[in-house]
């Protein structure tokens, strides 16, 4: 059964940066839209032109909040939650509302690093009791996390959340969680514990450890069960990265059991609004409101607009419950032999969960009470094999699959391979000093091949480097092999770093690299070079130059402390010892 598609409002966008209004003239989108009687009320990301804040240039996102009387209609908007704490001095980010009782409650990503890391990106939480004003703010998880949302009614007497872990360290994974009291949501206690457990909570949705998602919108309830509208980003980690909107189906008493779930967008980047941008081709799904026999989506376009997109709840659901029908084909270089299963694989790697992430296979199937028990061998990356179980109704179909494995490797003759590793910890440690001479000798001729391979490298990257001004851009050419070009608008230039390496502070070199408001990855720009503003400089020529390439830098600089040759020699001997065991 074919899966129905998003349409979209023709007022989309209908909510775009304010030129007018500093706080959103840069970009204002993923919303998340609640109704309150007869008015819709609305959370929306806003984000300023590059400014200063907390002595950095950066892009500042805060949230704003919006009332109309139509679904896409919002007229007035103004600011709502703003950096305040500590713990969000550097962007509130991306708002899930909720209202639960007589309180609004608003997740949102607070930043407390910059530049941006996955240490300082978690969630926070704002309470209100009219969406006017803040009545209390909290951290909520200690470790990195997005995309929170509170489901709109307590299930089975508890709160239940349902959240993004690991965003910024891969791979990411939604995950439940279970509060007995409004406090318990930002109990440090209770998620250093809950994180400690985490794979107990996950609910595994990933197809491929090449792809990333995010909780959408936040949960919505049906006859069927909770719908939950999230992001699924196939390929993300490349060049051919897709960016779409999927749904998912929990049971109503156990959000945990996943019901049905799309197998394909119900929504991609098609529209100009969605493939120009801030970042472009990109759709974000972040509300949804189920209006009659209408689920309204709402998303973010590009990273810069508020848009709208319906869907007939009844037909998205019967196509997501809907199991395709059971067909074997026939080989063609064995005719007349076994027949392979049309839907196979049947059981495939879970990337969220370690133990089973790399490979999933050597099944061995018991029927028994009419039902299919299914014994397989999974293995994790680090090559260690453990057994994993599934039941399915007709052997195809997997009703049931624990998140945890139901055997681990237990007797002495199961572990060689740890017995392995211990053996080569006790050889190294009876081999004495002895060891530590080859050891010196292969880090020093590895830091010398490093250091070669970086100069080389870096010759025919930024060969025949050339930096010009060209009205508000600064248009780069540079390369050997591959020729390349590149425009930097300055506006989006956040932030400048120079780099002194060893050998370039004894020659009184630098470089001089930027961060800017971008949809590449930091690996993507390091290896294109177009992080690079410029190659090699003389430090000494920094003060004058700069300033012509980006008016209004000039400043006092900050001072420069010596470090100290104890904390060089430990750097290095730490350098040493990670190269050799890498």
């Amino acid at each position: 059964m074919s899966v129905p598609r998003l349409e979209r409002i023709a007022e989309n966008p209908f909510l775009a940066p304010n030129l007018d209004e500093a706080w959103q003239s840069y970009a204002a989108f993923n919303p998340s839209v609640a109704k309150d009687g007869d008015c819709w009320r609305m959370l929306y990301r806003a984000q300023s032109a590059p400014r200063h804040h907390e002595g950095v240039m950066l892009s500042l996102s805060t949230i704003g909040v919006a009332s109309g009387d139509r679904p896409f209609h919002f007229p007035c908007t103004q600011p709502f939650i703003t950096p305040s704490e500590p713990w969000d001095r550097y962007g509130c980010e991306d708002p899930r509302v909720t209202r639960l009782g007589d309180t609004w409650f608003t997740f949102y990503t607070a930043l407390s690093e910059y530049p941006f890391q996955a240490s300082g990106i978690r969630v926070a939480v704002a309470l209100s009791r009219d969406l006017k004003t803040v009545d209390e703010k909290h951290l909520v998880t200690p470790f990195n996390a997005k995309a929170m949302a509170l489901f709109p009614e307590k299930i089975n007497g508890k709160y239940v959340a349902i959240l993004t872990v690991d965003t910024d360290r891969p791979p990411a994974k939604i995950a439940l969680a279970w509060f007995d009291h409004e406090q318990q949501i930002w109990s440090e206690t209770y998620w250093n514990e809950w994180y400690a457990n985490l794979p107990a909570h996950i609910i595994p949705l990933l197809r491929s450890r090449n792809d990333h998602l995010e909780v959408g919108a936040q949960p919505v309830r049906t006859d069927r069960g909770w719908l939950l509208v999230h992001s699924y980003i196939r390929n993300y980690y490349n060049a051919a990265r897709q960016f779409g909107i999927e749904a998912v189906l929990l049971d109503l008493h156990d959000p945990s059991r996943v019901i049905g779930r799309t197998a394909q967008p119900i929504m991609v980047p098609e529209k100009k609004y969605e493939l120009v941008g801030d970042v472009a081709n990109v759709v974000f799904p972040s509300g949804a409101w189920l209006d009659g026999e209408t689920l309204n989506v709402y998303y973010g376009a590009a990273d810069t607009s508020c848009c709208m997109a319906t869907i007939n709840v009844h037909e998205l659901l019967d196509a997501m419950c809907a199991n395709e029908e059971v067909r074997f084909v026939e080989s063609r270089q064995a005719p007349g032999g076994f027949r392979r299963y049309a839907g196979n694989p049947v059981i495939s790697p879970r990337p969220e969960l370690h133990w089973e992430a790399q490979s999933t296979f050597n099944p061995a199937v018991l029927y028994e009470a009419g039902a299919f028990h299914i014994l397989y061998r999974a293995m994790s990356r680090d090559g260690t094999s453990v057994m994993g179980y599934a039941r399915s109704h007709d052997g195809v179909h997997i009703d049931e699959r624990p998140t945890h494995p139901v055997y681990v490797p237990r007797e002495r003759y199961e572990q060689w391979l740890r017995e392995g590793g211990e053996m080569v910890a006790r050889l190294s440690a009876r081999s004495g000093e002895s060891l530590w001479i080859p050891l010196g000798l292969l880090a020093v001729a590895g830091v010398l091949v490093s250091v070669g391979i970086s100069v080389v490298g870096s010759i025919v990257l930024f060969h025949r480097f050339t930096l010009a001004r060209r009205g508000e851009d600064l248009q780069r050419r540079y390369g050997l092999l591959r020729q390349r070009s590149s425009n930097l608008p300055r506006r989006r230039i956040q932030l400048l770093k120079v780099e002194e390496g060893l050998l370039r502070r004894w020659l009184r070199l630098a470089t001089i690299r930027v961060d800017t408001a971008s949809g590449a990855s930091d690996e993507e720009e390091r290896k294109s070079g177009r992080d690079v503003l410029l190659p090699i400089v003389r430090r000494d020529e920094l003060p004058a130059l700069l300033p012509q390439l980006l008016p209004g830098l000039e400043g006092d600089a900050a001072p420069w402390r010596q470090v100290s040759r104890r904390a060089i020699r430990r750097g290095f001997l730490k350098g040493s010892i990670a190269l050799v065991l890498h």
